[in-house]
């Protein structure tokens, strides 16, 4: 539960956790001092797969973006000093 500028409202979400990343998330409740953990959800492990996969690409992706944005910026600011 969300509580904001005087309105209360019910907020959900995913969280997908590997089961190499179990203990990390215990921690993360831990820190949080929550009582009680997020009720597992049953998934097929076939859908998981798939999720992960699609999950590593994105990730993949979005570091060729932040490189070429790097690149980018690094080009756009020899050429400022340059004029």
């Amino acid at each position: 539960m969300a509580v904001s500028s005087g309105s209360v409202e019910q907020v959900w979400g995913v969280l997908l956790i590997s089961p190499d990343e179990i203990n990390l998330y215990r921690k993360i409740v831990k820190t949080f001092k929550k009582d009680k953990e997020i009720k597992d959800y049953p998934i097929d492990l076939d859908y998981y797969k798939s999720c992960e996969s699609r999950v590593n690409l994105a990730k993949k992706i979005d570091d060729l973006q932040h490189q070429l944005n790097r690149e980018k910026n690094d080009s756009n600011w020899y050429t400022k000093m340059l004029s």
